[in-house]
């Protein structure tokens, strides 16, 4: 395990990376699968509710991953080669949940607004 402290006035990245680095690897690995078969569900059912749902249960979905790999890349010695790859889908990852985020909030934003008719 990765011993981080955040800062009290930490970013949300930096938070977010330390949570996952003191997430234990089974919870990680929980919540990437969990993100990613609770996403397909959501996708394929498309009930009232999926516009909130979908980008939550990516957003899970990534962080696990991203906290997999992160992992992965600091406690085991990888290939370089493979250490650029492991890098690039952690940042693919990362990019993927904070726009997942970033939709929900918007989702929420516009179910809170309701239909403006001007």
């Amino acid at each position: 395990m990765i011993d981080t402290i955040s800062r009290p006035n930490a970013t949300l990245d930096e938070f977010l990376a330390a949570r996952a680095r003191h997430a234990s690897v089974g919870q990680l690995y929980t919540d990437a699968i969990a993100g990613i078969l609770a996403a397909a569900l959501i996708w394929y059912w498309r009930g009232a509710l999926w516009t909130l749902l979908l980008p939550f249960s990516i957003a899970v979905a990534a962080f696990g991953l991203w906290g997999v790999i992160d992992r992965l890349l600091a406690e085991r010695p990888v290939a370089t080669r493979l250490r650029i790859v492991l890098r690039t889908v952690r940042v693919l990852v990362a990019v993927v949940g904070f726009g997942a985020g970033a939709f929900l909030l918007m989702v929420l934003l516009a179910r809170s607004l309701g239909t403006i008719i001007s």
